[in-house]
Parts: structure tokens; sequence; C-alpha cells
């Protein structure tokens, strides 16, 4: 697919797209107030409150299901288009003191990644009146712009900055000589490149004041537009009152303020300081902190960066930058199209549905029980951070070997590609990975009918409510209950609940939950987790921002941290795989990822499936069982992503391995996950008991809840194990058997 057929369809894809919205939280409880933000190319839309009852089956969606509620907004409403404003930026609101009246000088340190078109460093302008000044890079060359009355004069070094390299960069503006000075000096010793390069001219202009804040990494425009927005790191700019000479310049370049403008300082921002909030303390004598705007990313190394240190509280001085990008979003700030408080409705997962023409889209959210109110004795704990990761997940669409087929492709695939919205999967237009994720913009991929394109198959939601449609059928009451609530609440949210059932691929998730997941098991709860590569990421929640998420990627994934960037900016927390923090997935649930691909197996059983503790599992299953060969994702129980246990790794000794799913000869290709290459690609369902008549079942596979609807060893076994776990199978103890000493289980892969 070249560049320009990939262009046309995203765009023809977007444009089919006439409404499209998000809301403030995804999770409350009857009485909560939800607002919800719509932009709609129509003059009106409809929305109707529904439950979601069933996600349906790829690649048709045949099955989807849904029932409306009574709502106080069901209707229509007035539609409106409402814009999505990329790039980050740190934003200092307009003061007198940002505009000296005669000389003035503005340094920093600088680290470009995207050398293209326009991109501001620092910048008290409004670019629509030509007014102020801005320090800019314009295709390549460092440039100083100075403007009153309409009219600009531009100052540049010739020389072109390089990509990904460290300058140290100055600009001043002598009032007396109305001479302006330009220096730009690469740091590092190893380049062929001059060590400094320097402009100086007369200017005619005296700039005016700019009446915009001032902003980093961007410039203003009227009617609160921004402009101009920086791709790469900034570090430790600063704006004095005085005129800096060339020899001040180098000396800034050597990391030292001149003597002559320490005393006119106008303000000195330090990024290195307060970096898991917003602020952006300014250590001058006005304190003039600015604010950043759109998630730049905090925590990352500055020029000074020695490689002695990776954790950024024990070496502040030397993590000073931001990196910016103009694809960076946060909070996508639309206006509020209507509000409702959310009804007296049993706990499941709801929508609100938006209709206009032809245009249909799902706004989802989670519906707790009511304090006070009597609860199930299930709780389905859907995996909100794993929806949150993905969402508007369009990977696919830059790796020539996975390109879907064009009749794969959804329009909010589309939507969400053409309009740069990006999943924790993505890389920012530099190149860099995507690390943080706000709910608050819509998210294309969490929606009922969602399906994964190159694997053509129902994912994430929409699998996880074949689960919940599958329940209703057998009669298992539940509750649902979300990630975010256990972060939050801790074990107080499970401790009401007998079992716990995971969805489909519940892969990122956070400290407190593993910690109330330990809890839970260790007082007797019992956990279902019916997924594949869960518990896998070590995921932050930021405590200013709750509606933003971190994840840094380490030495694994789909893109990896920079060197001395593997701490968490919200929480200090050092990021990669769980298992690198000593909580391996093998450790809570008895298995962990280990490979991925195309097409599924089956399972079938193994030694530890005919041990009397797992007699209530296989109640009604025949010894040589086929389980799981027909089901939504791809065909069968074992596949997309599929767990295996390891005692070396972290399985419990005593735990059971039940069934597996393993072609010796791998004739599907399945391929390693980053960490277990040269180990056996198979998928394993585990069983295992803990304290005080706890347990733990693990189905080892996104794939195991498709084939519920399809495959009777699936739902039998599902089933049994269920109803045994809330103590509603009396045909024998309700507990699960207490473990005998045993062998580790034999490995069928060796």
């Amino acid at each position: 697919m070249t560049t320009s057929e990939r262009r046309r369809i995203l765009a023809e894809g977007a444009a089919r797209v006439a409404v499209v919205g998000y809301t403030d939280r995804i999770t409350a409880v009857p009485g909560e107030r939800i607002r919800v933000m719509v932009s709609c190319r129509q003059p009106t839309f409809r929305a109707d409150l529904v439950r979601l009852v069933h996600g349906g089956r790829s690649p048709d969606r045949d099955g989807f299901a849904e029932r409306v509620i009574a709502s106080t907004f069901a209707g229509d409403h007035p539609g409106r288009e409402q814009a999505l404003r990329h790039g980050s930026y740190a934003r200092v609101e307009d003061d007198g003191r940002l505009h000296p009246t005669g000389s003035f000088t503005i340094h920093a340190w600088i680290q470009p990644t995207r050398l293209t078109g326009t991109q501001s460093i620092l910048a008290h302008w409004n670019d629509d009146r030509s007014s102020g000044y801005a320090l800019v890079v314009e295709d390549g060359a460092l440039t100083l712009w100075i403007g009153a009355g309409g009219r600009r004069e531009c100052f540049a070094i010739a020389r072109r900055l390089t990509e990904r390299a460290w300058y140290s960069v100055t600009a001043s503006v002598d009032a007396a000589s109305s001479t302006v000075r330009l220096h730009q000096q690469r740091l590092g010793k190893q380049t062929l490149e001059p060590a400094s390069s320097i402009t100086e001219a007369r200017c005619t202009i005296v700039p005016a004041a700019a009446d915009s804040p001032l902003l980093i990494a961007a410039y203003a425009r009227d009617a609160g537009a921004v402009a101009g927005h920086f791709n790469g790191k900034i570090d430790s700019p600063s704006l004095f009152a005085a005129a800096a000479t060339i020899t001040d310049a180098a000396e800034f370049a050597d990391g030292r303020v001149p003597a002559a403008l320490a005393g006119a300082t106008i303000a000195a921002w330090d990024p290195s300081l307060d970096i898991g909030t917003t602020r952006v303390r300014d250590t001058g004598p006005h304190r003039l902190d600015a604010v950043t705007v759109n998630l730049p990313k905090r925590a990352v190394t500055g020029r000074s960066w020695s490689g002695r240190e990776t954790d950024f509280r024990r070496a502040p001085d030397q993590y000073r930058a931001i990196h910016f990008h103009d694809d960076d979003l946060d909070d996508a700030g639309w206006e509020p199209s209507f509000a409702f408080d959310v009804p007296a409705v049993a706990s499941g997962i709801y929508a609100i549905r938006l209709q206009a023409g032809a245009s249909v889209d799902h706004l989802p959210f989670i519906v707790r029980p009511a304090p006070g109110a009597a609860k199930a004795r299930i709780a389905f704990l859907a995996p909100t951070l794993t929806y949150q990761a993905y969402s508007s997940e369009h990977l696919w669409l830059n790796l020539p070997d996975q390109t879907a087929p064009l009749s794969e492709l959804q329009d909010q695939d589309l939507y969400a590609a053409h309009h740069r919205l990006h999943s924790l999967y993505e890389r920012h237009g530099d190149g860099s990975g995507v690390c943080y994720a706000s709910l608050l913009r819509p998210l294309c991929t969490f929606r009922p009918g969602f399906r994964i394109a190159w694997a053509r198959s129902v994912c994430h939601l929409g699998l996880d409510l074949s689960l919940l449609a599958w329940m209703d059928a057998q009669g298992f009451a539940y509750d649902v209950i979300s990630d975010h609530d256990l972060h939050n609440e801790g074990l107080a949210v499970l401790r009401d609940y007998p079992v716990v059932v995971t969805g489909s691929h519940p892969e990122y998730t956070t400290l407190a939950m593993h910690e109330a997941l330990d809890a839970y098991l260790a007082q007797g709860g019992r956990l279902m987790y019916l997924g594949g590569n869960g518990f896998y990421w070590v995921t932050s929640i930021d405590r200013q921002r709750p509606h933003v998420i971190e994840v840094r990627r380490g030495a694994t994934g789909t893109w990896t941290s920079p060197p001395g960037e593997i701490h968490h900016s919200t929480t200090g927390e050092p990021g990669d795989l769980w298992s690198t923090r000593g909580r391996s997935p093998h450790r809570l649930v008895g298995s962990s990822y280990t490979a991925y691909g195309l097409g599924s197996l089956p399972y079938r059983r193994c030694e530890g499936s005919f041990d009397p503790r797992a007699a209530f599992i296989f109640a009604g299953i025949a010894d040589d069982a086929v389980i799981g060969s027909s089901g939504a994702v791809m065909g069968g129980a074992a596949g997309h992503e599929v767990d295996r246990m390891d005692v070396a790794l972290g399985t419990p000794r005593h735990a059971l391995l039940l069934a597996t799913a393993y072609d010796p000869a791998n004739l599907l290709g399945w391929a390693s996950a980053m960490e277990e290459e040269g180990r056996p690609k198979r998928g394993d369902i585990v069983y295992f008991e803990c304290p005080q008549g706890g347990a733990v079942f693990s189905a080892g596979s996104i794939a195991w809840i498709g084939s519920l609807a399809t495959d009777g060893g699936v739902s039998r076994i599902t089933a049994n194990v269920l109803s045994r776990f809330c103590g509603d199978d009396q045909s024998d103890d309700s507990a699960p058997a207490a473990a005998a000493p045993s062998r580790p289980a034999a490995d069928p892969s060796k």
C-alpha cells in the first residue's frame, strides 16, 4: 500500500464517521453523573441508552445484541463538529514581565527529533498579528522572529540542525545597538559538525507585546489557537532581560549562566521539578510557572545525562528535559452535548448509542452495584486498563507484514488513524513510542462490535461481552467491576464476591491491582482467569489526572524505551514487564504469555486432569475429549495469544496442568513472545488451590471465551468451575479440594 493510497483510504473511512464521542467516565454507580461529548457533522443526532448484551461473532458481527433502556436523554440532540487539537506544549499565562522593554535573551538546550516545517522552542508571540518574539526552528534552521504592527523580521543561522543531536541555542536582542545575535553549539565530541554557528545582524523592529501567553514548544494564534508544535526535547529554557554576547552564549553551552545575565533573570524553568504533575516550575525570581498541555513526556533524559543513573528521582539534574510531540493529546476538550445521571439499573456494561444517518457510535461504560445494594456471587472484572491501552490502535496499518485486507478495515479504525488518535502500541511522528493514553478523547476501538482486523476476529470488549451473554444464558448472576475500581478501592471491591472472573485479555495492570488480587486469593477468594497474555505490563494511573495511564516498555514490545527512561513519570516506579518486578503472571495465575499468531488449536487433556482434585472440572468431559475445536476467535479455543505454565518461572509447584494446546511442528507458525524465544509455543489450562479455600483456574488463551457459545467442552468446563467456585455446585463440598503434595506437572512439549 503506497503512502498516497493509505492517506486516501484513511480519509474516506474517516469521512464516513458522521458522529463520534466520548464520556468523562467509563465506570459509575446509579445516581452518578456522566457527561457526554459528541462531534457530529450532521444537524442532529439521536442518543439512546442501551445495555450491551453480545458483541457479535466475526467477521460479520452476526449475533450482536443490545437492549434499549429508558433514559432522560433519549431522542434527538443538536449536532456540531468539534475539532481535535493535537500537540503538546507548556503554557505561561501572559505577564508584563515576559515582555522586556529593552534587551533580552532566550536560551535553551534542545534535541530536535523531527525537523519539518516551523517548530517553536520558546515564544511570546501571536502569529496572526506578527507581534512579540519567538525562537523557532524553520526547516531545520534556528531562527528568531521579532514582530510589531503586523511586520516581522526573521534572523536565521544558515547551518541546519541535526536530528537527535543536543544543542545549546541562544538568541539575544541588544536594544542599545539594535543587534540580534543567534548562537547554536552542538554538544558532544564525536561529531564532525563545527562546534558552534553564529549569526549577527541589525534589526529595525522593537518587538510589540504579544498579548498572548508565552508558550514553550509552540506559539499562539488568535482565539486561543496554538501552532508550531516542537518535536523533540527541550531542556531548561530561560529568559533574561539583558543581551547575551557571543562569549555569554558559549558560557551557556558549557552549562553556566553568565554572570552578566544572572541578575537579569526573568524566568528559568526547571522540568526536573514536579515531574509527576503538569507544573513546570520557574526557579527565577518571579515564579512564572508553566503548565503542560496535552501530555508531553516527562521523566526523560536531558542534555547532561551520564548513564550512571536511570531513576530520575536519584539524579534530577540529569532529567531537566521534556519531550514534546505534535501529535500528543490528553483531553480533547470538547463541549458536552448532554449529561445524565445513571439510572437505577442492574450492574452491567451499558453504552450511549449515537446515530446520525447511517453512522452509529457506542460509548460504553460500566455500571457497578449501587452502594448498599445486594450483590451477586460473581464479579466480572472488566479489563478497562487494557481497553484504554489499546484504544484507537492502528499499529497494523504501518506494518506491511500485518496489513489487513481492505474488506476487514472498520471505519473507526480509519477514523483513529486519520485523526492521529494513538494507542500505547503506536509511535509518534518522530518515531518515539506512545507511553500515555487518555480516556478523554474518542476511544475508537473500545466499542462493542470492534474486531481486530489482521486476525479477522472479535476482540477486547466485543469478545468479553460474549462471556456475559454466556453467563446470562447459563443463569449465572454477576456484577461488573472495572480495573479502575480495583485500582482505586483495592481488596474492598472484591471482598464480598466468592469468585472473580476476568475478561479475555487483562494485559495491563497496576501494582495496587496485583496486591489486591494477592490479598483476595490469600483470604479464600477464587479467580477464574479466562484469557491470555494477562497481568503482563506494569501500568500506572496518573495521580493528578486519573483519566491517564502510562506504560514504559523497557526493552520489549512494539517500541522500546530510550536508555534512562524506564521509570514512569506519573508514579516513579520502574516500567517494563511485571516479571521484571518479581510479579510474573505465573505466580498469580499459574501461567504467562508465551506465543501468538494466526490460527488456533484445540486443547487435549493431560495427566493432571485425571487427578482427583480436578474431577469437578472435567465432570461430563470424556477422557479423550478434544476441547475447543470451534470458536469465534480464529476457529478454536487456543489462539491469538496463549499462556504456558512453568514452575521455574513461578507457577506453584502443586499446580495441575489440566490440558494443553500444542503442535510440535508449529504448522500454524505461532511466534514466541519476545522473552519466550526457544521455549515451547503452547497454551496450557492450569488449576491450583490457595489458602483458606481459595483457588485459581487459568484458561491460557485469549480465544477461550470465543468458544463458549460453540464448543460444548469449553462451555461445560467453564460452567463446572464457575459453579464450584461460587458454591452453586452441591454435588460435593463447594470448596476446591485441598492441595495434595505432588511433583511438578509433566511438560507435554518435552
